[in-house]
């Protein structure tokens, strides 16, 4: 076990709370045992409360044990990038970039573990070796990667100040009206519930800007099982999206609380969910820009296009409008 120190920086929140965002890879109910074994000390002193709540500047010392992670230097993962510093992948789709506890499943940490050995003293612990932020495994995209720990404290203060800009593209379910918005509402999960909500927990802003309208006449059954087209027509919309926060499901709240859900999201999908899995193989969401400043000083972007899979979703739709919000 490897004890870490945190400084509190959010203002009051729960310690389990504090703990599972540090801990992304873990769930918040093996942070709360964690708490409740003594392993956690607040400015010295050992709480055994989960809801105890915490404020600036407090010192948290954590032991929690971290899994074994195992080198996977076989996946074939697209480099975009490349210095001395940092490193940009183009994660594909279906790969986490870290692994639940206790799974063997591909991972970009793998990855990096296997390919590149000495990022396991980078960042914070070997578990997660040079990674300052995340994608959902089911979203491919940009991801930047510090390949020194003096880049890991830098891009970490650059996420921090949001001098990085993280751009997606994402196709969302009906029209959406205004062409161009922002949503500024808090994301945070309730006590018991696994998924996250908007409106309550910490502050998040999504803006975005509406690319083209599709329509799709609604299928009444599995197509492989001679599903046939019904009377009604189904609109989907595709997105353009910045975000200016960088919370756990962000988009993907944001959209859902709206009304319109991203297209194949089975968690969020609400009642589309099951027509979704008939016609998206993932969510249809993909990190398709990210522009930040190099450790050297100067700044770069980086872009990526469609993954074939999503482009063969968009080919069985039928524009129906298109915009230039953006």
């Amino acid at each position: 076990m490897t004890r870490k120190e945190f400084i509190a920086d959010q203002g009051a929140e729960r310690i389990d709370q504090f703990l599972t965002r540090q801990y992304p890879e873990f769930s918040r109910a093996k942070i709360q045992r964690a708490i409740a074994k003594g392993n956690i000390e607040i400015n010295g002193k050992i709480v055994l409360e989960k809801s105890h709540v915490i404020h600036s500047t407090d010192h948290i010392s954590a032991v929690i044990e971290l899994p074994t992670l195992i080198p996977q230097p076989h996946l074939d993962i697209p480099i975009v990038y490349e210095d001395d510093s940092i490193l940009v992948i183009d994660k594909p789709p279906g790969i986490a970039v870290h692994p639940n506890p206790g799974q063997k499943k591909d991972s970009i940490a793998g990855w990096l573990l296997g390919r590149y050995p000495q990022l396991a003293a980078v960042g914070e612990g070997a578990f997660r070796p040079g990674i300052v932020h995340r994608l959902d495994a089911d979203t491919s995209g940009l991801l930047v990667v510090a390949k020194t720990q003096g880049a890991f404290k830098f891009l970490k203060k650059q996420f921090q100040s949001r001098t990085i800009e993280k751009e997606y593209a994402a196709l969302i379910h009906g029209a959406l009206h205004p062409t161009h918005g922002v949503f500024d509402q808090p994301i945070g999960r309730k006590t018991g519930q696994a998924r996250l909500q908007a409106g309550i927990g910490r502050e998040a802003r999504t803006e975005y800007w509406v690319k083209k309208e599709y329509r799709l006449p609604r299928i009444d059954g599995p197509v492989s099982a001679g599903g046939r087209a019904g009377g009604e027509i189904d609109i989907f919309t595709l997105v353009r999206v910045l975000l200016h926060t960088g919370r756990t499901h962000q988009i993907r709240v944001h959209f859902a609380a709206a009304g319109h859900p991203v297209a194949g999201d089975l968690v969020y999908g609400g009642r589309f969910k099951s027509r979704d899995r008939l016609l998206f193989p993932r969510q249809f969401l993909h990190a398709v820009k990210l522009s930040l400043p190099l450790p050297g000083g100067r700044k770069k972007e980086f872009k990526s296009q469609l993954p074939q899979d999503l482009q063969v979703c968009l080919n069985q739709l039928t524009i129906s409008r298109p915009h230039d919000s953006r």
